[in-house]
C-alpha cells in the first residue's frame, strides 16, 4: 500500500514580494537582495550548492531576512541535510514567529527525522496561524497516522476535504487510514473519489486494487494493477 505524504510546497517567486516590499526600509536588505534574486536563480536551475552560498551571503548582510533562512533550509531539505534544514527554519521562525511555511516545514524535517513530537507541535503551530490550509492537515493526518493515532487521522484529513473538496491526495490518505483499520468497504469509495479526482492517479489505483485483493474481487484488482503498469510506463 502507498499512501501520500504532501509537505506544504512553496512557490519561491512569491516570496520576492517581501522583497519589493522592504526594499525601501535598508540599504542592507537591498544588498542582501541581490544576493538573495541570485540564489533563487541558481536553485531554479539546479545550482543548488551556488544557491546555498547566495543565500548565506544575503544572510550574512541581512540575519533578519526570513525568507533567505526559510529558502536556505528548504535547499538542505531537498539535499538531505536534514539537521541544517532544521536550523534554517528555526532561524526563519525567530525572525518572523507567524511564517506558516516554516513552522510547516519544520515539522516536515522533524518527522524525517522522526521526531514525531516535535513535528506534531510545528503543525499545529501552523494550523492555529491558518486553519484553512487544507495540505496543513493533511500533513498532521499523516504524522498522527504514523503515531498510530488512526482517528486523529481521519479527522485531519476529513478537515482537509471539507476545505478543499477536490483534495484527491486527501481521500487517497483517508483511504489508506480506513484499510488499515480494516473498514475495506469505506476505503474502496475513497479511493474511488480520489480517482474521480485526478484519473491518472497511480497510487490510488494501487490501494484500490490491494483492497480489492483483501475482498476477494481479484479481478478487479487486476483491472487496477493494469491502469498501474500502464500509468507507470507512461511516466517512464
Amino acid at each position: 500500500m502507498k499512501r501520500d505524504l504532501l509537505t506544504h510546497n512553496i512557490i519561491l517567486v512569491l516570496s520576492l514580494v517581501f522583497i519589493i516590499l522592504n526594499i525601501g526600509c535598508s540599504g542592507k536588505l537591498k544588498d542582501a537582495a541581490e544576493h538573495y534574486d541570485i540564489a533563487v536563480i541558481h536553485w531554479g536551475q539546479g545550482r543548488v550548492d551556488d544557491a546555498i552560498e547566495e543565500y548565506k551571503k544575503a544572510i550574512s548582510i541581512y540575519p533578519g531576512f526570513e525568507i533567505a533562512h526559510f529558502n536556505l533550509g528548504y535547499v538542505y531539505y531537498q539535499k538531505g541535510d536534514i539537521g541544517l534544514a532544521i536550523e534554517s527554519f528555526k532561524r526563519a521562525i525567530e525572525s518572523k514567529p507567524d511564517l506558516i511555511e516554516a513552522h510547516s516545514m519544520l515539522g516536515v524535517a522533524y518527522e524525517k527525522y522522526n521526531m514525531f513530537n516535535d513535528a506534531m507541535e510545528e503543525y499545529q503551530k501552523a494550523l492555529e496561524l491558518n486553519p484553512n490550509i487544507a495540505v496543513s492537515h493533511t500533513n498532521l493526518g499523516n504524522l498522527y497516522f504514523k503515531m498510530e493515532m488512526h482517528e486523529e487521522a481521519i479527522d485531519e484529513h476529513k478537515k482537509a476535504i471539507e476545505i478543499k473538496p477536490d483534495f484527491a491526495e486527501a481521500y487517497n490518505n483517508l483511504g489508506y487510514v480506513y484499510f488499515e483499520q480494516r473498514k475495506y468497504g469505506i476505503a474502496v469509495n475513497e479511493f474511488k473519489k480520489a480517482i474521480e479526482l485526478k484519473p491518472g492517479y497511480i497510487s490510488a489505483h494501487n490501494n484500490l486494487g490491494n483492497t480489492y485483493i483483501n475482498v476477494g474481487l481479484r479481478e478487479k484488482a487486476k483491472e487496477e494493477y493494469e491502469i498501474v503498469k500502464k500509468l507507470t510506463s507512461k511516466n517512464r
